[in-house]
């Protein structure tokens, strides 16, 4: 990644369209820092003490929050797509024109954002299952940005690369958990506990100063 961020420089310069993927790289990364503590300290918690209880009710569980993350991943990217400039306004202090070279990367900014999220949530639920094989994919969230950013030549390859390989470990990691595992997949929405609820809103704190 060091690497990859000297190449950048070196290929790209003090330039308005660097400095903006630089800039949405930093925020999806400090964002994700948040959500995936909610996902590492209780969600995925909460489906291991309920599969050992009952198979069923767990993957229903997990099943609720990945239909939920999917919906409000939708729900970004298609703001994005609609209202680039606003947002980007909203969350930085580039000026007007500078917002309007990068419109594409805000687009492919909040993809990779939802993507690495829901992404990171299948890794942990590969992980409570001991499917420690998908750690051999990790090295695609570095290698196909590079291998697109030299095929192109544009810096909007970095974010098409990170979506891309996010994709694949998303597949792939169904695919153990459905081959591996007995994933099905469900629409029912679980019972959540006052303590989920409570541990939830209690962890935010920690998270934000995490973040």
């Amino acid at each position: 990644s060091f690497l990859s961020s000297l190449l950048l420089a070196f290929l790209f310069g003090s330039n308005i369209k660097a400095d903006i993927y630089f800039y949405l790289l930093l925020v999806t990364t400090l964002l994700n820092t948040w959500f995936y503590g909610i996902n590492f300290y209780l969600v995925v918690p909460e489906f291991i003490h309920r599969y050992q209880k009952n198979k069923k009710d767990a993957i229903d569980f997990a099943n609720y929050f990945i239909n939920l993350y999917t919906l409000i991943g939708l729900f970004i990217i298609i703001a994005t797509c609609l209202f680039p400039a606003p947002i980007l306004s909203i969350i930085s202090y580039f000026s007007k024109e500078q917002i309007n070279k990068g419109l594409f990367l805000v687009v492919l900014g909040s993809a990779h954002f939802v993507l690495f999220f829901i992404m990171s949530f299948f890794i942990n639920l590969c992980e409570s299952f001991q499917l420690f094989k998908i750690y051999f994919l990790a090295p695609l969230n570095t290698l196909l940005p590079l291998i697109i950013l030299f095929l192109t030549k544009n810096i909007e390859a970095m974010f098409i690369g990170y979506i891309t390989a996010e994709i694949i470990q998303i597949s792939i990691c169904l695919y153990l958990l459905i081959t591996r595992a007995g994933w099905f997949y469900s629409f029912k929405k679980p019972k959540l506990s006052d303590k989920f609820k409570k541990d939830f809103w209690a962890m935010q704190p920690n998270s934000f100063i995490n973040m």
